[in-house]
């Protein structure tokens, strides 16, 4: 289920690869639904955003899970989802920064599975902001870093949509398991998973934070100036 055309470039994802992501799971049996900030790059309104697609598709559609795939400042947005939300059991992200991620070792002490890409050439936001996540996560979890690529991981647009589509598809289909012997949903039980796009933290902005105990939370404060921000939405997936 598509719930909104992107406006621009950046809301068809990294590598544009969402509407090819969404039509793949489609075919598998899941449905994508895009989903636009009304607030782009303002965290609580976009974390409203999303808590709203999860209620519409759980109250309408009989959604008991999902996954959810962010894209720069979207990964910070997916990864306090996954912490805050039961509904939400798995978590990837492209490229995240570490900024307002909150604490991503509650993904794995709930045992949701935890997928993080980043190109190791990225000039927008340095891979280092994906490892540095990965360190403080629990298992599950897997970080894969494509050599020499960018911000969109376009030099392995095809290795990266996959891989996110492989992630999903396992995860649903395990959640849709979970969440029938928990009781999730009262009615007929669906998934979903959920992309998302937005503002960039520069890399030398994080760089300069990170300097000296390289801890995660000296990235927390980070301030995104005008200039290096980018404005995106989301995908919700559901079966």
């Amino acid at each position: 289920m598509l719930a909104r055309v992107a406006r621009s470039w950046l809301q068809a994802g990294p590598a544009h690869c969402y509407p090819t992501l969404a039509a793949r799971l489609a075919e598998t049996g899941v449905t994508a639904l895009r989903l636009d900030y009304r607030h782009p790059n303002r965290l609580n309104e976009c974390l409203a955003d999303v808590r709203g697609a999860i209620d519409h598709l759980r109250a309408h559609h009989g959604v008991a899970s999902l996954a959810i795939v962010g894209w720069s400042f979207g990964g910070a947005v997916a990864l306090q989802a996954g912490e805050r939300w039961p509904e939400v059991r798995a978590v990837a992200t492209v490229a995240s920064q570490t900024a307002h991620i909150g604490p991503v070792d509650e993904i794995g002490r709930a045992g949701k599975p935890l997928l993080l890409l980043h190109g190791t050439g990225d000039t927008c936001l340095s891979d280092r902001c994906s490892r540095m996540i990965y360190a403080a996560a629990l298992e599950p979890k897997e970080l894969v870093l494509y050599p020499g690529d960018n911000h969109g991981i376009t030099g392995n647009a095809d290795s990266m949509t996959a891989r996110l589509l492989a992630f999903i598809t396992s995860a649903v289909g395990e959640s849709r398991s979970t969440a029938s012997k928990e009781g999730l949903a009262s009615g007929p039980q669906t998934s979903a998973a959920v992309p998302a796009t937005g503002t960039v933290v520069p890399t030398h902005q994080a760089a300069a934070s990170a300097k000296g105990s390289e801890k995660l939370e000296a990235l927390e404060g980070a301030r995104v100036p005008p200039a290096g921000r980018m404005t995106g939405g989301s995908t919700i997936t559901a079966r």
